[in-house]
This record gives structure tokens, sequence and C-alpha cells, in this order.
């Protein structure tokens, strides 16, 4: 064979070769159970802060922007929180770090947080929801569930319940199923500097970390349960949101007059 004709065949050869590997073979294929797959995954539903006349119009049933305007509906309009809660911007979002046994008079009055979710398992039970709040969190802590805090608000363990009396139809999708999760209660405002642990925060800017997920919290196979790490092995899905927030120190002459004791507060 002449060294043209060899050439020749070697880079027919080396043309067949690859398409020989993508033959995929009929065995070791896993199939998924429709049945409990977790197939719609979890999501924060935010409402979003309308204008006086922008909320006169999505009421109006007369208008035709009323099918253009289903969210679920804020209580009120102070309950749609920034993300970022500048105390420059807004002079409400300047809270501050109390000494212990006080609380800040600025707290939040109790504002609610939907989660939806569509997803049933084989015997037509919807997924229960949980959540985690998690204070200025870092991806290089070995112990991310220690970064969980305000459990006097959220216990990461219980079920978020169904939302009630919320009207929310959103167009063309079924019953999204939702959630609410409240941040404060009935016995005390949501307190960003003051109730996250046991000592006020430090002075500055810091995190607050919404986690929601649709299966019961990561547990390593030789340890303790890691609330606030969603399961992804298990199949759980997961959302969250942060607000960024700032505490004033205590020793501030703003704060010697925000910060009263707990027993004083109505």
């Amino acid at each position: 064979m002449s060294a043209h004709a060899r050439s020749r065949a070697e880079l027919a050869l080396a043309l067949v070769l690859p398409c020989a590997s993508c033959v995929l073979p009929d065995y070791d294929i896993g199939i998924s159970n429709e049945a409990i797959t977790n197939r719609h995954p979890v999501r924060i539903v935010e409402p979003t802060r309308l204008t006086a006349e922008a909320q006169a119009a999505c009421d109006d049933p007369d208008t035709e922007r009323t099918e253009q305007c289903p969210q679920p509906p804020p209580e009120q309009s102070s309950d749609v929180l920034p993300h970022f809660l500048d105390p420059v911007a807004n002079p409400l979002y300047a809270f501050c770090s109390c000494p212990i046994g006080q609380q800040d008079t600025f707290a939040r009055p109790n504002f609610p947080i939907y989660i939806e979710d569509r997803d049933e398992d084989a015997e037509r039970n919807v997924d229960d929801l949980y959540a985690a709040l998690l204070l200025d969190p870092s991806p290089s802590n070995p112990n991310p569930q220690t970064a969980v805090r305000y459990r006097i608000y959220v216990n990461p363990q219980d079920p978020i319940p169904r939302a009630s009396s919320i009207e929310y139809n959103p167009i063309g999708r079924a019953d999204p199923l939702l959630r609410e999760l409240r941040l404060g209660n009935e016995f005390r405002d949501f307190d960003f500097c003051n109730g996250g642990s046991d000592v006020p925060l430090t002075e500055g800017m810091h995190a607050l970390v919404v986690m929601i997920t649709d299966r019961p919290w990561f547990t390593p196979t030789s340890g303790a349960i890691q609330e606030g790490v969603p399961d992804l092995a298990a199949g759980a899905t997961f959302d969250a949101l942060t607000y960024v927030f700032s505490c004033a120190s205590s020793t501030s002459e703003r704060c010697a007059s925000q910060c009263k004791p707990i027993e004083e507060l109505p």
C-alpha cells in the first residue's frame, strides 16, 4: 500500500472511531417514578409594592388590568420590605443593637413571606416545607448549621403552615398551594439586631438569609442534622432571599432612647 493510500485509510479510521463511542447502551438507565418525583421546585413569592393608583386599578373589577395583577396581597404596604433595609433612605430601618434585656422599638411588626410549592406524593399529600433563618452565613463555615438564628421566631423543624384567606390565582396556572411564614409573632416584633442571638449584634452591616426547602434538612451519615442545609441527595429543592440591614451601637445617642426594656413594650 502506498503512503498516500495508507494515510487515507488512517484518516477514515480516525473519523469512524469517535462515532462508535456515541452509541448509548440500553442498560444501566434509571427510570424515575413520576408519582413521587419532586417535579415542582419550592419558590418564594414576594408581593410587589404598588402605588395607590396601581393598587386601585388592580382592585377595580371593571378595569382590564385586573387579570394582570395577581400576586399574594400584602396586608399593608409596609409588609413589603426591600432586600436592603437602608437606614439612610428610610429612617424606619435605622435599627439598634440594644443591651441585653432590651428591645429595639424600631423592630418590625410581624410580616409574612409566602412560599409556593405544588408537589404531592403518591398518596396525594403535599410536601412539608421548612424554613431556617441564617445570620451572616459563610460558605467556608464547616458547620453551617451554627448560622441558624432567630429561633424565637422560626423553628427549622416545624413545617410551614398553609396560608389562609389569601386570594392568589396566578395566570394560567393551577392553585400554587401557598404557605405563609411569619417573621415575628404576637408576642414580639421581629428584632433584626437583637432577636438573632443571646447577645446584641455588632455595630455595622449584617445579612439575614431566609432559607426554604421542601425536604427535611440534610443529615450527614455520621453527625447531627445540619439545619439550613437543603438535602439535595434526597431530591430537595430550595429557595432563599436575603435581607441586608445595619445595626447601630447601643452607646449612640439615638439608640439610648430607642432601646427599651422588653417588659415596657406594648
